[in-house]
């Protein structure tokens, strides 16, 4: 049994006659004939009775007929979520960002529209570092990762795109020593504890410092986040590294960001996800992604 079998055998039912019903679903009044006839071959009964103006069910074609026009209308629903599914309308999206994509509103300006635009997949939210991050999407508990490539190892089966930069600054304790100069020569940070952004016993914020200073720090405090640095710093445990644009978000934090004396470095927020990924729901966030900040970027107020 076929679908077609079934739609010849409603068409036929509502129509009363195979004239008709064969007009309705185009194909020949014979051919229509043949195919309902093989259908109840195989029900093994007749599901019409011929009338003078056409054909009439029979008690157990009335009966078929709920059950027919109930499996018409579930592989109606089942092809029309299939192609929302490959349009990327539906379906489930894990996405991990680090700090700076919260705090920039970076995150904010990608996830919200596609929210609105796709109101059906189910998006989830996860704080990781970039190295988490990264072994996250090779294991596929997530599939796009909002992060940045400093002193990052890249895996050749991840894209990146770049979305957004922003300049790296030392964050000092306001009564630190260093705090009253208006950048900070690179070698008087080299006796500093640093505190640096990743999950425990990661080691890229430390390279990412020693690419960034051109030393390896004598010591490297560890924190999960960028405010637990901001706070690391204020409470006079170190000094630590990140983007420019949290100097807006720390007021009473007892921290200053300073330039680093003739270092010019950018920290970057990129989008990562798998190269040969096909999920539609993957590839529309993407491309939304890629869209709303070319259109922030082009906007006359920026």
């Amino acid at each position: 049994m076929e679908l077609r079998h079934l739609r010849y055998f409603v068409a036929a039912a509502e129509e009363g006659h195979f004239g008709r019903a064969a007009l309705r679903v185009h194909i020949a009044q014979p051919a229509l004939s043949i195919q309902i006839q093989a259908l109840e071959r195989e029900l093994g009964g007749k599901l019409f009775a011929r009338t003078g103006r056409g054909v009439a069910l029979t008690e157990a074609g009335r009966l078929f007929l709920d059950e027919a026009r109930s499996v018409l209308d579930q592989a109606e629903r089942a092809l029309a979520q299939g192609q929302r599914a490959m349009r990327g309308e539906l379906g489930r999206l894990a996405v991990g960002y680090s700090g700076s994509a919260a705090y920039s509103g970076l995150l904010r300006q990608v996830v919200r529209p596609f929210r609105q635009r796709y109101p059906a997949v189910e998006l989830s939210l996860q704080e990781l570092d970039p190295v988490s991050q990264i072994e996250a999407l090779m294991t596929r508990r997530i599939q796009v990762g909002f992060l940045t490539t400093l002193a990052l190892d890249l895996p050749e089966a991840i894209e990146v795109r770049p979305l957004a930069s922003w300049p790296l600054q030392v964050v000092l304790a306001e009564d630190h020593p260093l705090a009253a100069l208006p950048a900070v020569p690179v070698d008087r940070l080299a006796g500093e504890v640093f505190i640096s952004y990743a999950d425990s016993g990661r080691q890229q914020g430390a390279a990412v410092l020693s690419e960034f200073v051109g030393f390896k720090p004598r010591s490297v405090l560890q924190a999960t986040n960028m405010m637990m640095v901001l706070a690391m710093v204020g409470a006079g445990q170190g000094v630590g590294m990140l983007p420019a644009l949290l100097r807006a978000s720390v007021p009473g934090a007892g921290v200053v960001f300073k330039s680093i004396a003739g270092r010019d470095y950018l920290m970057d927020s990129s989008l990562a996800y798998w190269r040969d990924e096909q999920d539609a729901v993957v590839r529309a966030f993407v491309e939304g992604a890629e869209q709303r900040v070319a259109d922030a970027q082009n906007s006359p107020s920026t």
